[in-house]
C-alpha cells in the first residue's frame, strides 16, 4: 500500500487542498498503471503556515524603515518564489543568507519561525520547538505536511 499525498494552488498562488474532481483523475489515471497488487490511497497533504521575526542591524547612512522595507520584501520574494515540497524542511540558514544579501543590512542579529493559525490561515496547529533541529538551523516538518508563507504580513522584524 502506498500513500500519496497532494496539494493545489489557488488562483492567488496560495496553497489549498485539492478537489474531489483533481483526486478521481489521479486515481484514474494511477490505476491504468499501477501493479495488480499495488494499493494508493490518495490524501490532502496538510498545510502549515509560518511567518518569520527577525532582527538585523541596517547601515548607518540608511534609514531603518528602508532597511525593513528592503529586507521583509527579500525575505517574501526569495521564500515564495518556489513552492516547498510536501514534507520538504525549512532551512533557517536560508533566512540568514538572504538578509546578509540585502546591501542595506549590517548584520543579522536573531531569526525566529513562529507558527500562524486563524482566519485565513490552515487550522493545523504547530509547535516550531519540537521540530526544530538541536543546532537551530533546520526545521523539520512531518512527512504528509507542507509549509507555506501566506502573506507578506507574515514577515515581522525590527531594525536596531
Amino acid at each position: 500500500n502506498m500513500n500519496m499525498f497532494i496539494i493545489s494552488e489557488d488562483s492567488d498562488g496560495n496553497l489549498q487542498t485539492s478537489n474531489t474532481a483533481l483526486k478521481e483523475n489521479l486515481k484514474t489515471w494511477i490505476n491504468s498503471i499501477r501493479m495488480v497488487n499495488d494499493s494508493v490511497d490518495i490524501m490532502d497533504a496538510i498545510i502549515i503556515n509560518i511567518g518569520i521575526e527577525f532582527e538585523i542591524s541596517g547601515k548607518k547612512d540608511v534609514s531603518s524603515t528602508t532597511v525593513f522595507n528592503k529586507a521583509k520584501q527579500e525575505l517574501f520574494d526569495q521564500l515564495t518564489e518556489v513552492k516547498p515540497e510536501i514534507g520538504e524542511p525549512f532551512q533557517l540558514t536560508e533566512i540568514f543568507r538572504i538578509l546578509k544579501e540585502v546591501d542595506e543590512v549590517l548584520d543579522v542579529i536573531s531569526v525566529k519561525v513562529v507558527p500562524k493559525v486563524g482566519a485565513n490561515y490552515s487550522d493545523m496547529g504547530f509547535v516550531i520547538e519540537e521540530y526544530l533541529s538541536n543546532d537551530g538551523r533546520v526545521l523539520h516538518f512531518p512527512n504528509h505536511t507542507i509549509w507555506e508563507i501566506k502573506f507578506k504580513s507574515d514577515i515581522t522584524g525590527t531594525v536596531r
